[in-house]
């Protein structure tokens, strides 16, 4: 197969904390208003329980609301710190992506794994990276400034084109 694209990217602290900042300019506002839409409805269950003196119920959805706005809080945090553990950013490892035209493959100095490109959910570009999700939460980042064998403008076209042409 015919290399289309090679790109060789670090993965550091430094970018992964630019991808968080990405991703929660991206999507922290939903996450934390669907926080705040169960919070209201909570509350609102909350001041039914009071109007009818229920006391028991009443104290229970406090200590409910408590531990979610906790749980919310602290879940994110946990996520922050188990990713800064893992070997790729912790020993700064470096990735090396080859894109042909029915997949790619990612390459560190021990393994390599083959991904279709109908497992890319979301694309995203940023002055420095582009950012391929494939669920929620996990993104392969390519750094711009990797580009061996291709650029940064015909990638971007060519990794668009297949996520439509594969939806």
């Amino acid at each position: 197969m015919k290399i289309l694209f090679s790109n060789t990217t670090k993965y550091t602290k430094k970018v992964y904390f630019d991808f968080l900042e990405f991703h929660n300019k991206k999507f922290g506002k939903k996450y934390w208003f669907n926080t705040a839409l169960v919070l209201i409805v909570i509350l609102y269950i909350l001041i039914i329980n009071i109007v009818y003196f229920n006391w028991r119920l009443m104290i229970l959805l406090l200590i409910i609301g408590i531990f979610f706005v906790i749980y919310r809080i602290k879940s994110q945090e946990n996520i922050i710190k188990k990713e800064l553990k893992k070997e790729p950013i912790a020993k700064e490892k470096e990735f090396k992506f080859v894109f042909y035209e029915k997949y790619f493959k990612i390459r560190d100095k021990l393994q390599s794994e083959t991904i279709k490109y109908y497992k890319i959910k979301r694309i995203y570009e940023t002055e420095n990276f582009f950012y391929l999700y494939i669920d929620k939460m996990h993104s392969f980042i390519l750094s711009k400034d990797g580009f061996s064998q291709g650029n940064t403008e015909d990638f971007y076209r060519f990794i668009k084109r297949k996520k439509y042409i594969l939806w």
